[in-house]
């Protein structure tokens, strides 16, 4: 389903909010006159406010003065489409009331061989769409005769351009990169001089040369051979962080673009860039664990991440981050099932193998965004299902410390307890990830063990932190939140949601609610992909992209006014 679309001029915004109760065969009539006067416009030339509502709906408005307001028809046809879309969802329109001829947008974009992303840019330019619903309520985008010959008449001669628009073949590309190295040598050019020579003489956008350049010398300095170019291009560790983090904090791309490339960048620059990082940091993990074959058949996923407490239960609420309240955690934490604990460990093992093997068969230099989302998701959804699996077995740890103690960790200093606790969280989370359900036995046992061992070093150990906190003064006794760390993974801060966010998720509301819990877990459930984000707004991945951008912003906002006011 398309997103309704929104009318930058604020007298356009207000006539469609007028008209919405109109009767359905009055605002028939009125989109049909706002596809007629889209056909009478001059991009060039001004047009009263007064005048464009005259022509749409037959009446002068009230107490016009003939000093209203003044836009240039470029700006009035970038808003009739809104304007149309609008009116035809305040009806309801059907397919019944589309006149004969009118084609959806898939057909419009077969018959003049583009995109269906050069059509919503259309829409943007003049060309009207109709949104009306199928018998099953699902909104689509229809095109009537006369929308579509006046837009034809107008800009003919860019929609040929744009059928005629073809991908470089290796020829071609051959022929590119061949006088690219000519530039070079003779010229001294450097690479986005040759791109921009090169775009005039091939008839390609600049960026399009530029990003194919820049890809032919990433590949020969991977292999150890002979760029074109001497420079590198800006994709320094340290930028790609920058970019990362921005994104990561809702930024849009040209944003970012603007601010690390410069004010006329382009922002698939940024994009690209942003996905660079991501791979790059995707790369430095560690995902060695056991593997079982199961893992290999075709219906992997559906059988090992179907049982429901794999899919739910997940996630478990904030947790302690005082030591106190960690405590309490442990006295409260109870063991889970056989059952629960072999079917969590199972999935929480093959996502991480499958994570890896889709890493495998990413690109370095132009990673899949798609595949991209998939491996994170699937990361944290393990990272879920591992906290649970960590979060059973605080009962081990607890009877292991005082034991080994000889003292309740109630009546210990908060300095000496604290490293310890530390220690046994750390080994607890590399016990889980070592564990092979599928050779039977429980995880408590593993753990037992592990904890057991490492606590002990850390008593026997005069320097370890214990020991030396017994001739310290106290520290503090703040504790790492479980829901938020992966106990011996430090990339479980890049992964995890913004710090933050948890605390805003309370207050938000409406789609900025469900976007943040689908994406991060937190309404208890597995995280969803973008793709699957997508599909439950029924809507693109673009715009989902672009919703869950806004949504961590406004949760963000949210966030700093509850501290701020705390």
């Amino acid at each position: 389903m398309p997103p309704l679309a929104k009318c930058k001029i604020p007298e356009i915004a207000d006539l469609a909010d007028q008209l919405r109760f109109a009767p359905h065969e009055a605002l028939l009539r009125q989109v049909e006159s706002a596809e007629a006067l889209a056909a009478d416009l001059d991009e060039k030339e001004k047009y009263p406010v007064d005048w464009l509502v005259f022509r749409i709906t037959g009446h002068r408005p009230d107490g016009a003065s003939g000093e209203s307001a003044v836009f240039t028809g470029a700006s009035v046809l970038a808003d009739l489409s809104a304007f149309v879309e609008r009116l035809c969802e305040s009806a309801e329109f059907g397919l019944d009331d589309l006149p004969e001829g009118s084609v959806d947008a898939d057909a419009l974009a077969s018959r003049w061989n583009v995109s269906r992303k050069t059509i919503d840019r259309s829409r943007r330019k003049g060309l009207i769409a109709r949104r009306v619903r199928n018998e099953r309520g699902r909104a689509s985008l229809y095109f009537s005769p006369r929308s579509i010959g006046a837009y034809e008449g107008r800009r003919g001669e860019a929609i040929e351009k744009a059928g005629a628009f073809s991908r470089l073949s290796p020829e071609t590309e051959a022929r590119i990169l061949r006088r690219a190295a000519r530039y070079r040598r003779v010229f001294r050019c450097t690479l986005n001089q040759a791109a921009v020579r090169l775009a005039e003489k091939f008839d390609r956008s600049h960026q399009g040369i530029r990003e194919l350049l820049e890809r032919h010398d990433a590949r020969e300095r991977e292999r150890g051979g002979e760029p074109i170019f001497e420079e590198r291009p800006d994709r320094s560790a340290r930028t790609q962080i920058v970019a990362l983090r921005m994104s990561r904090a809702g930024s849009e791309p040209s944003a970012i673009a603007q601010e690390i490339f410069g004010p006329r960048a382009d922002k698939r620059r940024a994009t690209r860039l942003i996905r660079q990082a991501r791979a790059r940091l995707l790369r430095r993990l560690n995902l060695e664990g056991p593997v079982s074959p199961a893992f290999a058949r075709g219906d992997a996923d559906a059988v090992l991440l179907a049982p429901p407490c794999v899919q739910t239960g997940l996630g478990g609420g904030p947790g302690a981050t005082d030591l106190a309240g960690f405590i309490r955690v442990i006295h409260e934490s109870a063991p889970m099932s056989a059952a629960d604990e072999s079917a969590r460990a199972v999935a929480h093992q093959y996502l991480r193998s499958r994570a890896r093997r889709m890493l495998e068969r990413l690109s370095d230099t132009d990673p899949n965004p798609t595949r991209l989302d998939e491996i994170e998701t699937r990361l944290r959804w393990a990272m879920l299902l591992r906290t649970e699996l960590v979060r059973a077995e605080l009962g081990v740890l607890g009877t292991t410390v005082e034991r080994q103690v000889g003292r309740s960790m109630d009546r210990l200093p908060a300095h000496q307890v604290r490293p310890l606790l530390i220690v046994g969280l750390r080994t607890i989370g590399e016990a889980v990830d070592r564990f092979a359900p599928f050779h039977g036995g429980r995880l408590a046992g593993a753990v037992s063990m592990r904890v057991g061992k490492a606590i002990t070093r850390e008593l026997d150990n005069p320097s370890s932190a214990f020991n030396l906190a017994r001739r310290r003064p106290a520290t503090g006794a703040a504790m790492p939140d479980l829901t938020r760390m992966w106990p011996g993974i430090a990339w479980a801060a890049w992964l995890a949601p913004l710090p933050g966010l948890r605390e805003a998720y309370q207050h938000l509301s409406g789609r900025d609610r469900l976007i943040i819990g689908r994406r991060s877990g937190f309404d208890g459930e597995a995280p969803e992909t973008i793709t699957e984000l997508a599909n439950r707004l029924e809507t693109t991945r673009m715009h989902a992209a672009r919703y869950e951008r806004a949504a961590v912003r406004e949760a963000l906002r949210v966030h700093r006014e509850l501290a701020s006011s705390s």
